[in-house]
């Protein structure tokens, strides 16, 4: 079960959350992809499946990055 932490429902989604606002590239992949599924797919086709620091990009985290805006 997630835990809430720094305001998001967990610490999986804070990071994630907090690696594509201050990254300029990822911030810019999840821009142009305009949509959880969409952000999802190009990650997956890219590698991209973890954070640098090793938490795993789910689906339910791409989601949630547009849910937030």
């Amino acid at each position: 079960m997630f835990e809430p932490f720094n305001g998001h429902p967990s610490y999986e989604h804070h990071n994630v959350s907090m690696w594509f606002d201050n990254d300029e590239g990822l911030y810019s992949v999840m821009r142009q992809a305009r949509n959880g599924r969409n952000l999802w797919e190009t990650l997956n086709e890219l590698g991209y499946l973890k954070t640098p620091d090793g938490v795993e990009i789910t689906k339910d985290l791409c989601f949630y990055l547009y849910a937030q805006d």
